[in-house]
């Protein structure tokens, strides 16, 4: 499919995206079990702009959301997720894997996401005053939980491969036909 966007079409796109991004968010006001879930989401459909627009309009769709959702929600804990590494991740996916060595590639994968749970639990802890349970069992099961979350990332990573698949070869010439 070699239809180029217009650029007023691709500002377009990128405002829906953006308002879409927001309103997943927004939903962790309601849903406060799924919140971690909810700002994975909200990166995800940021893929689109990075297909369909470029990375350009995506960064920008990104710093939309990231200083929207401060601003205006409630959850501020899902809206840093979102800025720290769940926004951002969907857009550098393509850059790390144009690495030819596969090992670098997730070496650099995996040590941007741990760079990041590290700097969320810094900001929401320090920052943004949540209290995790801080109690010694807590802090003493920390890398239990990191390795745990290190393995939810790789799953993260692999189901992030197989949406840009999905939309690549079976949603996006429904959505040309439709929409463009």
């Amino acid at each position: 499919m070699n239809k180029q966007l217009t650029k007023t079409k691709k500002i377009a796109l990128s405002g829906v995206i953006s308002a879409l991004a927001l309103v997943i968010m927004a939903l962790s006001s309601f849903l406060s079990v799924a919140s971690y879930s909810l700002a994975a989401l909200a990166g995800v459909v940021l893929i689109l702009l990075v297909i369909e627009a470029g990375n350009r309009y995506a960064v920008a769709a990104y710093f939309i959301v990231s200083v929207l959702s401060i601003l205006l929600l409630p959850d501020k804990e899902t809206a840093v997720l979102f800025i720290l590494f769940m926004g951002f991740y969907p857009i550098l996916k393509a850059l790390f894997e144009k690495i030819s060595n596969i090992f670098i590639e997730y070496a650099a994968k995996f040590a941007l996401f741990n760079l990041a749970v590290v700097l969320f639990y810094w900001v929401v802890t320090k920052l943004l005053n949540i209290e995790f349970m801080d109690t010694g069992i807590f802090k003493m099961s920390l890398p239990i939980l990191l390795i745990f979350a290190n393995l939810v990332f790789g799953l993260y990573d692999y189901a992030l491969t197989k949406i840009i698949s999905l939309y690549l070869n079976n949603l996006r010439p429904r959505f040309y036909k439709r929409f463009l």
